[in-house]
């Protein structure tokens, strides 16, 4: 049985929900299959563009770039926009290589 002083200590490890809704909204991303595919794609590519990505996924475009921003939001995916033309690569970060390397597991 944890005392209060520990009770205590532990309340305050999770007072700031903010890192918890991020890393929430993180994993929802990452389990939604359109976000998951996206990101497998990107994973084997070096960069795609939107209008490539709608063709492959059979998607819209809007319904596209709205996943694609999520996973920017998220900083899962970078984006480099040459006039109209959009185009997005898989970020280059520890979580971003581990979950590349999850991937290639199970593709």
């Amino acid at each position: 049985m944890l005392d209060r002083n520990k009770i205590f200590l532990l309340k305050q490890t999770i007072q700031d929900s903010s890192a918890f809704d991020k890393q929430a909204e993180l994993f929802r991303c990452i389990g939604d299959p359109t976000c998951l595919k996206l990101i497998s794609l990107l994973a084997a590519n070096k960069m795609l563009c939107v209008s490539d990505l709608t063709k492959v996924l059979g998607l819209s475009m809007p319904a596209v770039s709205h996943q694609l921003k999520k996973l920017h939001g998220l900083g899962l995916v970078t984006r480099k926009r040459d006039g109209q033309i959009i185009c997005y690569s898989l970020s280059q970060n520890t979580f971003t290589r581990k979950l590349k390397g999850y991937l290639k597991k199970f593709t």
